[in-house]
């Protein structure tokens, strides 16, 4: 995993959205598959759900992965622009308006932005 942030960190550095997207991915499954941090326990396995229907939207663009997992935490979704309407509405079709807060990444930080 410390190979994988060295390895997003350089596609940054090189404005690889690509390779950045694939490194924020398969740290994402790693979490999810192999260190299980999206299983709260009981049936209800809302940050599966999250991540599943993030990955059916995004397919092979942008990037998905739980956030402060194991802590029913929230998941992290770069969505490109023109993705963004179907991914917000995917997402509150399954969870509720407003489940969605989209940030607009910048190198002064972020900075919240209206959703549709």
């Amino acid at each position: 995993e410390n190979l994988r942030v060295g390895e997003a960190m350089d596609a940054l550095r090189l404005g690889d959205l690509s390779r950045f997207f694939r490194a924020v991915n398969e740290s994402g499954m790693s979490s999810w598959t192999l260190l299980q941090n999206v299983h709260l326990g009981g049936a209800d396995q809302p940050m599966a759900v999250a991540l599943a229907r993030a990955q059916s939207v995004l397919g092979r663009e942008g990037a998905c992965r739980v956030h402060g997992g194991g802590f029913a935490g929230t998941t992290l979704n770069f969505v490109p622009l023109a993705l963004l309407d179907d991914f917000t509405r995917a997402m509150e079709e399954v969870f509720g308006q407003g489940c969605c807060q989209a940030l607009d990444v910048r190198a002064a930080g972020p900075e919240t932005i209206p959703l549709p």
